[in-house]
């Protein structure tokens, strides 16, 4: 009777658990689109976070001990329940896999506008560095990103609207857009100081359903999270990342680095 009673517990938090990489893609998606294949080894600081152990949303390494992706993937998540799997290529295998013992959503995180999207999560166990693992920075303060800078976004998201997940790391070079036109862009929607937009005109490159909580990176910097917009790779519709240059003072004082 015990051991039944447990089965429809187990069967209960599997039904009830996030399925972020089958969300709807319209309004929101948890956006790569256009993009081409890539390897580990040319972003190291690529993760994957997963719940009861299937892929539900990128992430990046900050420091030996740190994973930073978006709140959205954590919120309403069991910790037990969360691992992050980093030095592979693959969407489901390789690497190796770390039990998460704390998750630092960030206090303001709006679920509806996706404002302070983004978490911290603290490993159990310190990675060890190599060329498939290895953490990326954080902006450099003191610069600038201006509008029409190059960045790379990775991840293993479907390839486009409503297709098949990617089962090898992908990448796709865009471009950093300013405020005011992704504002234009989202007339109805808050675009709020601690959000940076990239695409490119005319659509075709974006992030799209699982690459939610990946890392934009431009300058050698991590400035990006992947957080939410209008469908994937669509004109006009610039995709909407959580600035971590803007929220890089919680980053630090929370990952003490």
């Amino acid at each position: 009777m015990i051991c039944y009673i447990y089965l429809l517990a187990i069967a209960f938090l599997l039904y009830a658990a996030p399925n972020y990489a089958n969300r709807t893609v319209f309004p929101f998606n948890d956006k790569i689109i256009g993009g081409t294949p890539a390897t580990i080894e040319e972003y190291p600081y690529q993760a994957s976070l997963l719940y009861f152990r299937r892929h539900i949303c990128g992430a990046a390494i900050i420091s030996p001990t740190w994973i930073v992706t978006a709140a959205h993937c954590t919120d309403n998540s069991l910790r037990l329940f969360l691992n992050v799997r980093v030095g592979s290529s693959q969407r489901d295998s390789g690497g190796t896999v770390h039990s998460v013992i704390r998750i630092k959503q960030h206090p303001q995180f709006n679920s509806y506008t996706r404002d302070y999207d983004i978490s911290l999560l603290q490993l159990q166990k310190e990675l060890k560095f190599s060329a498939q693992v290895y953490p990326i920075n954080l902006p450099n303060e003191n610069e600038v990103i201006d509008p029409g800078t190059e960045a790379v976004v990775t991840g293993w998201g479907i390839l486009r609207e409503n297709g098949s997940v990617s089962l090898i790391l992908r990448k796709v070079t865009i471009l950093i857009v300013s405020s005011e036109s992704c504002r234009l862009a989202y007339p109805y929607e808050l675009i709020s100081e601690r959000m940076l937009c990239a695409g490119v005109e005319g659509g075709g490159k974006d992030t799209c359903q699982g690459d939610s909580g990946g890392p934009l990176v431009a300058n050698g910097g991590l400035e990006g999270v992947v957080s939410w917009g209008y469908g994937c790779g669509r004109p006009n519709y610039p995709g909407v990342y959580t600035s971590v240059r803007a929220l890089r003072d919680y980053i630090k004082k929370i990952a003490d680095i």
